[in-house]
């Protein structure tokens, strides 16, 4: 990858991190439910399933998935009933006691593991995300050079523009 590819890359990632969709949703509910540096564990969990998709992607199943509408609508049905799931969950888990006293309610407590877990979920069941980098990457790997190291490059880039972003 030339230098110029990698800039194109970057600025490309900048403007797709910055574009709103679930992950920045579940960061945000983190950040405003248990604080900016418990958020980190959900927006690592987020970054895990990124890589996954990449790798994914790098071994050719995104054209299956990208080509078999079954498959996509599998994923994409399990994305929707997961993230009405998580709403669901939050109505549930509102204060019991609506009379206390707002000092007398903590906030549970969530796991970092539960956060980790949501935060990839919310991105592996992301089928768009999948064909969105299956269109995007190809661009960016010329195949004359080691893929293995081009990938790796684009793995860098892509994680550590949205771990920035989020």
């Amino acid at each position: 990858m030339t230098v110029s590819t990698w800039w194109a890359l970057l600025g490309a990632c900048l403007l797709i991190s910055l574009t709103p969709g679930a992950g920045a949703v579940n960061t945000m509910n983190n950040a405003l439910n248990v604080g900016f540096r418990r958020s980190v564990w959900g927006i690592l969990g987020q970054q895990t399933a990124l890589l996954v998709q990449l790798v994914v992607v790098a071994a050719g199943l995104g054209v299956v998935i990208a080509n078999s509408p079954t498959a996509f609508d599998v994923i994409r049905y399990c994305g929707a009933a997961y993230l009405g799931y998580l709403g669901v969950r939050r109505i549930l888990d509102a204060p019991a006691d609506a009379d206390a006293d707002d000092s007398e309610i903590a906030p549970a407590r969530e796991s970092a593991r539960s956060m980790f877990g949501r935060g990839m979920w919310v991105n592996l069941l992301n089928p768009k995300a999948i064909v969105f980098l299956l269109a995007f990457i190809p661009g960016f790997v010329a195949p004359e050079r080691d893929p293995f190291v081009q990938y790796g490059l684009i793995a860098l880039t892509v994680v550590a523009v949205d771990i920035t972003v989020m």
